[in-house]
């Protein structure tokens, strides 16, 4: 069987993507009760319309009462599910472009709030980038665990140092620096 580490690196980003995604919510929600209240005359809502139009904001409401001191990502699919009903009301009532906005957000925010881990097997290293970057062993000069620090050191020059996620049981260093000196030996 062949031999792989996975390394767990921190998103340090998720609190700032998770205020960006509640503010973008809370702005296309209050479009809608802008809209609701001031041009009720010009768009009239039958009651299956109104019901998308009022469960976005009482999903609204629960994230923001009830799970305003957890973090956002625990309610995640409370929040992707607001989300697309808000979008559903934007593409009935229109412009339409808020709806295809309101998606492709919450697919980024999706996307944001994935795990990032680093995969070292035999063959390549699979990297967490947007889109996944895999990187063969003949462009490292150097991959080294020393002190929790993982440096991937590059030929070209570059190098990318992560601090692996303290929670997850990090191999031995002997024992991972020797798997890595063995690729690339192999490799070169």
């Amino acid at each position: 069987m062949e031999r792989s580490f996975t390394f767990t690196i921190p998103n340090e980003k998720k609190r700032l993507y998770d205020r960006f995604a509640l503010l973008l919510f809370i702005l296309s929600a209050a479009g809608i009760l802008i809209r609701f209240f001031f041009y009720k005359k010009n768009y009239p809502l039958n009651a299956g319309q109104l019901i998308i139009f009022a469960v976005p904001i009482l999903l609204l409401l629960y994230v923001f009462f009830v799970a305003y001191n957890d973090p956002i990502r625990k309610h995640i699919k409370t929040f992707l599910l607001a989300s697309l009903n808000l979008s559903l009301f934007w593409l009935i009532k229109g412009p339409w472009w808020v709806a295809l906005l309101t998606i492709l957000l919450a697919l980024f925010y999706m996307l944001a709030q994935r795990e990032l881990n680093i995969i070292i097997s035999h063959s390549h290293i699979l990297y967490p980038s947007f889109p996944r970057r895999t990187i063969q062993w003949n462009e490292l000069n150097n991959l080294v665990l020393k002190d929790g620090w993982l440096t991937i050191d590059f030929k070209n020059d570059s190098i990318i140092q992560h601090f692996p996620e303290q929670k997850m049981n990090l191999p031995g260093e002997k024992e991972f620096n020797e798997f890595c000196r063995e690729r690339l030996v192999g490799s070169g």
